[in-house]
């Protein structure tokens, strides 16, 4: 037992003085991500042009491109162009609104537009680069390449990264983003360039640190439990036996907060880590109900388009949506938000479905594979339930929401939204994912989460007792190689 003892004491030593630092920036940048978000993006549609109010201008929709039906189209109108942006069950397809194919090469000109639409001060610099950078990281933006860097001259001090060839916005900044990003979700996430160019490189990454990183945390647990037994029967006083104060700080806080850096490293590996089917519940179903719900082709889309652009002069995107067999419309307007359109019939109406057709919906991707589920429940909530909420998030159209509860072999629960046909499903696999990740690691708990200053106050506390853990663990780390070094000499 003594050398069991000695041995996992070896090994907390050793982590912890590889790992105190990284776990103490974890902490501190969790603090900082709490108030300011996550890595900057570029919000797109708030930069498009509303789409041009000649419907005759447009071809009908079976003209577009025929001979091949479409798993997904999007209309809209960007720096003067219109387009549609076509997929099939084998590519991609961009068009013009005469079903030509639109070659999307950008001159100095249309640039020039672009950089207007995000950004009306001058242009100060640009730079060609040639590779990825610290905020355009990742491996998709390649095909990009080379990627323009604009500078402009104004009091936000925005950089603009734009693709020379598609004239596609990859990232739009301001100075104080970047700041924030650099003091949180750039160290935090470990988005470095280097490493987050490569997807999977970058995952094995994370997932080992925080995997080790755990036996770090449980090797400590061990050593301080068995320190305290060993204190308990020599009868000796007080709770630490350590003098030493960083010693004693260590060991006092690690053994209060010792669960939550656990719980903090594993639930941030859970973040990333796909466990294999069967590994935490054995999942009953050959076949995924979400997914056969999204891939059910959808009825002929009755509703002209067209009728769509006419009634809404602010429209500057129009998508074409489908629930398993209900088609419909999702248009969005310039000012941010949506309408959409149901397109069973040519009559201009929004999408509010009833729960005997959204019971339709659920019943039919089971009969696609032989199950009956005539025994679920189906009910209209006006309140955000737990597994919904935290996905959904807390936007105002999120409620009402139809929940069907199904009586298959996972105990799945649908949730889907009458007025906009988004869906949501989670069965018993779902549910265990939701506590390892968001449950553990953002405290989304029941009676928690429904409080967001509460929240807040109790991942800042969480936060602290970790960040005073590593801060001993880091000193005593420093100490650990001081004196090592010393004896080699």
């Amino acid at each position: 037992m003594k050398q069991l003892h000695k041995f996992i004491l070896s090994l907390h030593r050793i982590l912890g003085t590889l790992l105190s630092a990284v776990f103490l920036m974890w902490f501190l940048t969790g603090m900082v991500m709490l108030f300011h978000g996550s890595f900057p993006s570029a919000d797109k549609s708030s930069r498009l042009d509303p789409l041009v109010q000649t419907p005759q201008n447009f071809l009908p929709l079976d003209s577009i491109l025929p001979d091949k039906p479409f798993t997904g189209l999007t209309l809209n109108r960007y720096v003067g162009n219109t387009t549609f942006q076509v997929t099939t069950a084998d590519s991609v397809y961009t068009l013009t609104p005469l079903g030509k194919p639109f070659e999307n090469l950008m001159d100095n000109v249309q640039l020039k537009l672009v950089c207007q639409r995000w950004c009306p001060a001058p242009v100060v610099r640009c730079d060609t680069l040639d590779d990825l950078n610290q905020w355009v990281p990742f491996g998709s933006y390649r095909r990009e390449l080379p990627i323009l860097k604009y500078t402009f001259a104004d009091d936000e001090s925005h950089h603009l990264y734009v693709g020379s060839k598609t004239g596609n916005v990859l990232q739009f900044t301001t100075l104080s983003q970047r700041i924030w990003a650099w003091l949180g979700p750039i160290p935090h996430w470990i988005y470095f360039t280097w490493l987050r160019s490569d997807r999977d490189l970058w995952i094995q990454t994370v997932s080992w640190m925080a995997g080790i990183g755990c036996i770090m945390v449980l090797s400590g647990m061990w050593t301080g439990v068995t320190v305290w037994l060993r204190t308990r029967r020599n009868r000796r006083n007080g709770f630490s036996p350590y003098k030493k104060k960083w010693y004693h700080w260590h060991y006092v806080t690690g053994f209060v907060f010792g669960v939550v850096c656990l719980s903090y490293a594993f639930s941030g590996m859970m973040s990333l880590v796909k466990l294999p089917p069967g590994f935490i519940s054995h999942v009953e179903l050959d076949f995924d109900p979400r997914q056969t719900i999204d891939e059910t082709p959808a009825d002929t889309y009755q509703l002209d388009y067209r009728q769509v652009i006419e009634a809404q002069p602010d429209a500057v995107q129009i998508t074409w949506k489908h629930l398993a067999h209900i088609p419909f419309y999702t248009v969005l307007l310039k000012d941010g938000s949506t309408v959409n359109y149901d397109a069973r019939t040519s009559a201009l109406r929004e999408l509010d479905l009833s729960e005997d057709e959204i019971f339709d919906v659920v019943k039919s991707a089971y009969r696609q594979h032989g199950i009956d589920i005539v025994a679920s429940t189906v009910e209209t909530q006006n309140f955000q339930e737990l597994y919904y909420n935290r996905v959904q998030g807390t936007g105002k159209d999120v409620l009402p929401v139809v929940k069907v509860s199904v009586n298959d072999a996972d105990k799945g629960v649908f949730y889907i939204n009458p007025s906009n046909g988004s869906v949501r499903y989670v069965d018993t696999t779902g549910r265990w994912s939701y506590w390892m990740y968001r449950g553990l690691h953002k405290l989304r708990f029941p009676g928690i989460v429904e409080v967001e200053w509460l929240r807040i106050l109790l991942s800042l506390l969480v936060l602290a007792g970790g960040t005073v853990v590593c801060v001993t663990g880091v000193v005593l780390g420093c100490r650990y190689i001081s004196r090592t070094v010393r004896k080699k000499q």
